[in-house]
């Protein structure tokens, strides 16, 4: 009889250390979950979703970069200045990796078109002109590939 009673106070005692430590799991992960989520919440309200009114606030300076892909030498910079002194941030210029460029385009990196379609207005380029390639490891709102229409540009005589 004695055999029995220490089983069953063995019995009891590994019951109860199991439903302890599976509480206790089920709490950890309670509380892994609440701050998952709490934090996705957050994120949220951080970033809004694209193309959204708050992304399209035009305090925020468009960041662009040139690409040179007519080979006019010195034309990255020209377009530099321009768009610098219509308040574009651009923050690197350079040249295509060919100058067979016939059309410049203007790529939307991203996702806010307006950004885009406001440098094709300063460059008069035409909206059909725009593409989109969304890229946000690039860390800018638009690449301007500059073509041989350069002269086709608004006020290319006076500035480029």
């Amino acid at each position: 009889m004695r055999d029995t009673s220490q089983n069953k106070k063995k019995t009891n005692s590994t019951t109860s250390s199991s439903l302890i430590v599976l509480l206790s799991v089920f709490l950890l992960l309670s509380i892994i979950g609440y701050l998952g989520y709490s934090s996705s919440i957050k994120i949220i309200k951080i970033f809004p979703a694209e193309g959204s009114t708050t992304t399209q606030n035009s305090s925020v300076p468009i960041k662009a970069e040139i690409v040179n892909g007519c080979g006019i030498e010195g034309m990255g910079d020209k377009l530099t200045d321009l768009l610098r002194s219509n308040k574009i941030d651009v923050i690197q210029s350079g040249n295509y990796y060919q100058f067979n460029v016939d059309e410049t385009l203007i790529i939307d990196r991203s996702g806010n078109l307006l950004k885009a379609k406001k440098i094709a207005g300063i460059l008069g380029v035409s909206d059909q002109q725009i593409i989109r390639q969304i890229n946000k490891t690039l860390f800018l709102d638009v690449t301007v590939l500059a073509g041989k229409d350069f002269s086709n540009y608004k006020d290319s005589k006076e500035k480029l």
